[in-house]
């Protein structure tokens, strides 16, 4: 029982990390980037992208290993 309680936060706190992301990048990242300089904005939307796209698979695939392991321990 103990490592489902372990897989259940591991997949709870990857769906933060993912939603969070994509939050954050939507209504404070792009709106930081629109008051500042356009071509510092477009470098910084760059940057932010390039981390926020490796947040995310690595978020996606600890949420798609966690939820396969919580299956498989509930038969």
């Amino acid at each position: 029982m103990e490592l489902n309680v372990l897989y259940g936060a591991l997949h709870d706190l990857a769906c933060g990390v993912y939603i969070g992301g994509l939050v954050y990048a939507e209504f404070v990242l792009a709106r930081a980037a629109d008051a500042i300089a356009p071509a510092q904005g477009v470098v910084v939307r760059q940057k932010a992208g390039n981390w926020q796209l490796v947040m995310a698979w690595s978020s996606l695939a600890v949420i798609f290993v966690t939820g396969l392991l919580r299956l498989r321990r509930r038969h």
